[in-house]
């Protein structure tokens, strides 16, 4: 290998780390995501930036049709909530020493 880039997402993660040419000739500046889309502000997020207005826009628009298409998110993401506040305390009841100890630590680092 001459230290060229590897070849695909899905392999990168899959472990199959395969050379490619087509990735070592291709230009990162003129790939990455352009700003007005989820993946520009993913872009944004991965280079620890604010992201700007139209990529903000964009994720909001694209929630908003994935909640639209999906009526009983609500519904499933409060059962979800709900499961957990069930899970907290239960785990506060068998470790109720642990969870004093780190809700008094938790509290001097907020300053309360």
């Amino acid at each position: 290998m001459d230290g060229s880039r590897v070849c695909g997402g899905a392999r990168r993660r899959s472990g199959a780390h395969l050379w490619c040419p087509e990735a070592a000739e291709a230009d990162p500046v003129s790939e990455r995501p352009p700003c007005g889309t989820p993946k520009g502000y993913k872009r944004h997020l991965r280079a620890k930036q604010e992201p700007c207005r139209q990529c903000r826009d964009a994720v909001a628009a694209y929630i908003a049709e994935r909640r639209a298409a999906n009526p009983d998110h609500r519904v499933r993401a409060a059962r979800a909530a709900a499961a957990r506040r069930v899970a907290m305390r239960r785990l506060m009841a068998l470790h109720t020493g642990e969870y004093a100890s780190l809700l008094r630590a938790a509290r001097r680092e907020a300053g309360l």
